[in-house]
């Protein structure tokens, strides 16, 4: 039988904003939606990991969805061909059952722990636990930060830029992509599909996209600075496709997720990608390059230099010091998964999971996949 494909994301991630969810554009509207519950070192991305496995192997399509705070860790699964999921419903990712018995199941791994083998471990629990919780706080407070001086950089830039002239060279492509297809006037339902491609994790830059726009046949690369128009650029591309009444895959900048860094037309065989750092993209010999910073005065570029280059040093700063407290919030999350593997009866994990695999089997046997 041959393996079923395998497409990766981040559901979420750790941004200026705080922890910043997409999960909702990508579990909504499943035939069924399994939950797992359960403290850390519970068993839950193993449980993952191994349906993943069984179903992938019996050709099942799968998406993976990967935890932006361990790059190892598996926070999610969907079988899209069968529409079911099961995914970790525990913080920071919160998730309870919204039509529970018909669409939503929960499993809580919590039933199968020690609870006075767990509670030799109390103080510990509490103080890392807490530990954890500050240790986010100074995270998001860093990448906030970081943020500020990324919006002074973009003023810097986004002074000199000529907008008329990229306006009429968006127009352009909107005419060369949508100009032969009608508008979607009967209100025809338009799915957006909205995920992280990347993250910056505690492993380090953890990214995807390639692997996501593999089916891509035009693909445009965006090349330019902070502020010179390439995320407002692709939002205008996306909303003129959805007006034509195609699927546009959104893939949200991880660090500010209200700007987009890629967009995916399937239809069409269209991509938009920002090739810049941290994600530098080089295009291939078939891509096209929009260069955005030839829309940039260069009077104005050489007035601001000395800024520019201050505030993108704070901004480094900042943003780099906000990954390595990232790094100790993993660090202790894994002093604190250890208090609970001790207390864990993994037999009694290991034959839910099967019973789960089973359910799952079943269900997809009567679709007949």
């Amino acid at each position: 039988m041959k393996k079923g494909s395998v497409r990766q994301y981040f559901p979420g991630s750790n941004s200026c904003e705080g922890f910043y969810s997409l999960w909702d554009y990508n579990v909504n509207n499943l035939e069924k939606l399994i939950i797992l519950k359960g403290g850390p070192g519970t068993g839950k991305s193993t449980f993952l990991s191994y349906v993943t496995k069984e179903m992938t192997a019996r050709g099942h399509n799968t998406e993976l969805l990967w935890c932006s705070s361990d790059a190892d860790s598996l926070d999610g699964v969907i079988f899209r061909d069968i529409g079911i999921g099961i995914v970790d419903g525990t913080a920071p990712h919160l998730r309870d059952p919204k039509y529970p018995g018909v669409v939503d199941k929960l499993v809580n791994l919590g039933n199968f722990w020690n609870e006075e083998l767990l509670l030799e471990s109390r103080t510990d629990i509490i103080n890392l636990t807490d530990q954890n919780k500050e240790l986010y706080r100074k995270t998001y407070a860093k990448m906030k930060e970081a943020k500020e001086y990324h919006d002074k950089l973009e003023q810097l830039y986004m002074e000199g830029m000529n907008w008329s002239a990229i306006d009429k060279m968006t127009d352009q492509l909107i005419n060369d992509f949508f100009g032969a297809y009608p508008d979607n006037k009967d209100g025809g339902l338009v799915q957006e599909i909205r995920r992280f491609a990347g993250a910056s994790t505690p492993q380090g830059p953890v990214n995807y996209l390639d692997e996501l726009l593999s089916g891509a046949t035009r693909k445009f690369i965006l090349k330019g600075r902070a502020g010179t128009g390439k995320s407002t650029l692709t939002k205008k591309i996306a909303q003129a496709a959805n007006e034509k009444g195609f699927t546009v895959e959104y893939y949200h900048c991880s660090f500010d997720p209200h700007s987009i860094d890629n967009i995916y037309i399937p239809k069409l065989g269209i991509c938009l990608i920002d090739g810049t750092p941290p994600h530098e993209k080089d295009p291939g010999p078939d891509d096209t390059v929009l260069d955005m910073f030839k829309f940039m005065s260069e009077k104005v570029y050489r007035k601001n230099l000395s800024k520019i280059e201050e505030t993108d040093a704070n901004y480094q700063h900042s943003f780099l010091e906000s990954l390595d407290i990232l790094k100790e919030c993993k660090a202790v999350h894994d002093e604190l998964e250890k208090c609970y593997v001790k207390a864990m009866s993994f037999k009694e994990v290991d034959h839910v999971r099967e019973m789960v695999l089973e359910e799952i089997l079943a269900f997809a046997g009567k679709l007949g996949v």
